[in-house]
């Protein structure tokens, strides 16, 4: 006795289709989302303004605003611009936010703005277009195995379709044993056509491996080790760590620039650089190199 007729097997099916698909992208969001939201180091930022969301509020939305409020003191808030700009494109005003209801518009010289970049472009919308990459890359190679142990078509009568389906379903959900009654004859009842799709899966995990160090280099997290199996000529490494310091440095300059700002406009001693030291890692793995 089995429990799903054929139409619910097929739409159990597309729902895990649609769960995997949308499954797969997040993963690889998630896990970029968390390494770059941990990729700087804020010091000595006053009552307690919580690195975390300096960096979640950078990657969701480009810019936050460091202002000093009467009522709450020194704060970090997400805000919008204001239609107004002066000679040189930049805004007139800001309005400051927070989800518990704060709202204030302030003056620009009365807050110091930081921005992810000189464009103030969120980072999210920086990695879509190398996560849908991702995307595809996992899903064919999930796709190519689902199809190294199923049978492309079967043709049998109309009388043993709801039987092979069954049999299907239970090779499918991978069960030791698969039962038939006595009148069961697959051999003169089915014909099966089979399109011997060839396993692909090493070289799309190559191929994935290739797009995942582009998507980390492109924000300056280093994929030397890579690199080295790849066996790179000392010139090519070096010219690609300088590519991956560039890219960090796109980020950093422009955090480096608000901290500067903040601490002369309010007297603080903010500090921000890369959690891990790029440049000795870069050193030590061109030193090894060379050796």
């Amino acid at each position: 006795m089995y429990g799903f007729s054929p139409s619910q097997v097929l739409k159990v099916e597309m729902n895990v289709e649609n769960y995997m698909n949308n499954e797969t992208y997040y993963h690889y969001f998630n896990r970029i989302m968390l390494m770059l939201t941990s990729l700087f180091k804020w010091e000595n930022l006053p009552n307690n303004i919580p690195e975390r969301f300096i960096e979640k509020t950078l990657f969701n939305e480009g810019v936050c605003a460091f202002i000093n409020d009467n009522e709450y003191g020194q704060i970090i808030t997400q805000c919008t611009q204001g239609s107004e700009v002066n000679l040189y494109n930049e805004p007139i005003a800001w309005e400051c936010f927070s989800v518990n209801g704060y709202r204030k518009t302030f003056q620009s010289d009365e807050l110091s703005i930081i921005r992810n970049n000189k464009y103030s472009i969120p980072t999210q919308y920086l990695i879509h277009h190398h996560l849908k990459r991702l995307y595809d890359l996992e899903r064919t190679i999930d796709k190519n195995l689902w199809y190294q142990r199923r049978l492309a078509i079967l043709k049998g009568t109309e009388d043993s379709r709801l039987t092979l389906e069954n049999i299907m379903k239970d090779y499918d959900e991978n069960k030791f044993l698969i039962f038939g009654s006595k009148k069961l004859d697959l051999m003169n009842n089915l014909e099966m056509l089979n399109f011997n799709i060839q396993y692909t899966g090493l070289e799309m995990e190559q191929h994935k491996e290739i797009k995942w160090n582009d998507l980390l280099n492109m924000f300056g997290i280093n994929t030397v080790n890579t690199q080295k199996r790849e066996r790179l000529i000392s010139d090519e490494a070096n010219a690609n760590n300088q590519m991956i310091e560039i890219n960090v440095d796109v980020m950093l300059e422009e955090r480096e620039l608000a901290a500067k700002a903040i601490n002369e406009k309010y007297g603080t001693n903010i500090k921000v650089s890369i959690r891990h030291n790029m440049n000795d890692t870069l050193n030590k793995e061109n030193k090894e190199d060379d050796e």
